[in-house]
């Protein structure tokens, strides 16, 4: 057995000592949107609710978005990432949320904007999470 070998197994052999913490249970409600149209702009906000198990500690939660349909009828579907932070005590904010925003056309406005938008689609995808431990 070589000397790294013989590490990585001191190593493995120490980490599986260590009890690791227990897993909560994470769940995310589905999307429900907000959508905004004023004289300069189109928005939307997409919130889903988060229930999690251990409500003794922060969490920082990961997921991925697939994106359908923004509110540009041109744009073509997209992925991106957005975060959640669970605090404890913090109920009614236990969410995750996302949103689009597009320029509306005026007769100031340049090439880039929007006369009409569509509804959004969008689902999340629950990627991980980190816990935060007090000092």
């Amino acid at each position: 057995m070589t000397h790294a070998q013989t590490l990585a197994l001191l190593l493995l052999t120490g980490c599986s000592a260590v009890r690791a913490p227990a897993a909560p249970t994470i769940t995310t409600g589905p999307l429900s949107w907000k959508i905004g149209e004023n004289s300069a702009a189109f928005t939307a906000t997409g919130t889903a609710p988060v229930q999690i198990s251990d409500d003794a500690h922060a969490y920082l939660l990961l997921y991925r978005v697939y994106w359908e349909a923004k509110l540009d009828p041109d744009a073509a579907a997209d992925t991106a990432i957005t975060t959640a932070i669970l605090v404890p005590g913090m109920k009614e904010h236990q969410q995750v949320a996302i949103s689009d925003y597009e320029s509306r056309c005026t007769e100031y406005s340049g090439s880039s904007c929007l006369r009409r938008a569509r509804d959004p689609v969008a689902r999340l995808e629950f990627v991980g999470w980190t816990r935060f431990e007090r000092p």
